[in-house]
């Protein structure tokens, strides 16, 4: 192939589209021309198989992960009562941000 340095724009681009268009054609044809593989009974068994275990496996994990979470819940291995309270207040203590907003406007005010 004959490199020739190519001087205007125009002729850049009717040169890429050459290039473009040679291997969009060569990539058609070598796919169309490839022997397509045939699909087996078995074959679609065993991948429904393979779908399937990974699936129970999922739902065994799931079901694990959550009865996990649900005993430590239930026990008071890691919070006792007093713990449990407490959190409760804290998070039933109500934040006034429109008073504490007025507050600091107040101050900046000042200052």
């Amino acid at each position: 192939m004959e490199y020739k340095f190519i001087k205007t724009k125009e002729e850049r681009i009717r040169r890429a589209e050459e290039i473009y268009n040679r291997r969009r054609y060569e990539n058609r044809a070598t796919y169309s021309e490839m022997p397509r593989r045939k699909v087996y009974k078995d074959d679609s068994v065993k991948i429904k198989h393979k779908m399937i275990k990974k699936m129970v496996a999922q739902i065994i994990i799931c079901m694990l992960i959550y009865f996990a979470v649900y005993g430590l819940q239930q026990s008071n291995l890691f919070a006792s009562d007093q713990v449990k309270e407490k959190t409760k207040e804290v998070l039933n203590y109500d934040i006034g941000f429109e008073k504490l907003q007025n507050k600091e406007m107040n101050q900046q005010m000042i200052l």
